[in-house]
């Protein structure tokens, strides 16, 4: 399909960047959608510079094929729902560091844990940890928006972006925010320079509007010896407790804050991994704390205990140990010195997830944002949802895997299922079309956004404000390329 185009962008990319290969074309069509959602790309393309990507609009523009931009895995919108091109962003991925004014200059490919690898040279982070920070990409993670370890005291990747920079349909190339200041002696520094500030206008498009190649990101000074972590089990009836002691530690401003249920530890359980927690823990709360001095670390730590504790919270020192991260930082911890902590324990052959599939399998995902306020009825629907479709139990481990972000709480539940038994997916989609509309109509906000999968309403919602999304859409993408059918 599309010949003349093929050759085109072989002419611009190099033959080797640009593939029509069937297995290319069935990889790249896969993400963690499947197989709810999912569709083969025509073309893969794969640029090296942020110029590429324009050039590779600038000859679908003119075409009229639509662009897909992947970055990771992707959890649904990176799906080419319509065909045509799927751009790979992962080759784009060179990282810049201005250690003199705190920011991070990266490629829209680059991956979480290139862009800490490299910050850590200069005793820097960016101070939040996408769960799965060696596979996540800084756009698609700035695009989600993401949440990770240290969202309690610092909200969602967006909220440390100071620029973008995007290719339009067009074929130009765009720079808003601090990016818009690059080109002059100060350079990268602020994320509002004079004239409009247009960075938030890139999350949550899910790429409708262009493809972002680059992003600056404001970092704070950081070493792994300024962390420490605790973990505090709750019985079953004490989810309001449970619930109350997350939010004062929010309040309080602890770095991070994370909320599980028994469901998630079963596994390590089984594999022994932990062999003192007690049998009634039924809500499991994960704390990292943070501190550049001794006395501030056990400030915190003292602020958290106290919190989790007056509503009734006990404390297990191997949760921490075994399922967090090291209650106090030691070089033992680290695989090599590019390990950004505390991904050892997330992304290795022990980590929660590796375990969690390795007992049970695929599993169904959910992620979405709501109010503190609502934090008891979500889980209560959510469990009366699996014991009516009989999914409350090991065979599937429905469960919460949750953080407490700066400004709102955001859930993600899980249940494990077999994709070629047709029965499981009977029941994940029985899940699905209970579940989500409730979000839905309370307004509750969503990762890897598509109307296919979470309907239209979850759009509409917006009022007018979507009917200005479509304005401004017809004004950048009149053809109507890009990922079109996520949005729109």
């Amino acid at each position: 399909m599309w010949p003349d185009t093929v050759e085109q962008l072989k002419t611009a990319l190099g033959a080797q960047n640009v593939s029509t290969n069937k297995l290319d074309l069935f990889m790249y069509g896969r993400s963690l959608a499947w197989p709810f959602l999912m569709r083969e790309p025509d073309i893969v393309v794969r640029p090296h510079s942020p110029m590429d990507v324009a050039t590779i609009l600038r000859i679908a523009n003119r075409a009229r094929i639509p662009v897909t931009a992947k970055g990771g895995i992707g959890e649904g919108a990176s799906v080419p729902l319509e065909g045509g091109i799927l751009i790979d962003l992962t080759t784009l991925n060179k990282i810049e560091v201005h250690p003199e004014d705190k920011v991070v200059v990266v490629e829209a490919g680059a991956s979480w844990h290139q862009m800490l690898a490299e910050l850590r040279k200069h005793d820097l982070t960016v101070p939040i940890w996408p769960t799965y920070e060696s596979a996540a990409v800084c756009s698609a993670a700035f695009v989600n928006p993401s949440h990770g370890y240290g969202s309690t005291r610092y909200g969602v990747v967006a909220d440390l972006c100071l620029g973008v920079e995007a290719a339009l349909p067009n074929g130009e190339l765009l720079r808003v925010g601090a990016l818009a200041n690059e080109l002059t002696q100060y350079g990268v520094f602020f994320r509002y320079p004079n004239g409009p500030e247009f960075t938030g206008l890139w999350t949550q498009v899910e790429g409708n509007f262009g493809v972002i190649t680059r992003l600056a990101f404001k970092t704070i000074d950081f070493k792994k010896e300024w962390l420490s972590t605790q973990f505090f089990t709750f019985k079953r009836d004490q989810l309001d407790e449970c619930g109350k002691a997350i939010f004062k530690c929010v309040r309080s401003e602890i770095f991070d804050v994370h909320f599980n249920d028994r469901w998630w530890v079963i596994p390590a359980i089984k594999e022994g991994v932990v062999k003192e927690l007690p049998e009634d823990a039924w809500f499991l709360v994960s704390i990292i704390n943070f501190g550049r001095t001794e006395n501030e670390l056990k400030a915190h730590e003292e602020i958290a205990l106290n919190a989790m504790k007056q509503f009734g919270g006990k404390e297990s020192v191997e949760g921490a140990e075994k399922l967090v991260g090291p209650t106090r930082y030691t070089p033992k911890y680290e695989s090599g010195p590019a390990e950004p902590w505390p991904a050892w324990n997330l992304v290795g052959h022990d980590s929660w997830g590796s375990r969690n599939t390795r007992n049970a399998g695929m599993w169904l995902t959910t992620s979405a944002h709501f109010p503190y306020r609502f934090f008891n009825d979500v889980y209560e629907y959510n469990e009366k949802i699996c014991k009516d479709l009989g999914i409350w139990n090991e065979r599937y481990l429905p469960w919460h895997d949750s953080f407490a972000c700066r400004d709102s709480f955001k859930t993600e539940t899980f249940q494990i299922y077999n994709p070629y038994n047709p029965n499981d997916m009977k029941l994940m989609w029985a899940y699905l079309e209970r579940y989500l509309p409730l979000q839905i109509s309370r307004g509750g906000t969503f990762h890897g956004l598509t109307i296919q999968f979470h309907s239209k309403a979850a759009m509409e919602k917006l009022g007018p404000l979507y009917e200005w999304m479509k304005k401004m859409r017809d004004e950048l993408d009149p053809n109507h390329i890009m990922n079109p059918g996520t949005l729109f």
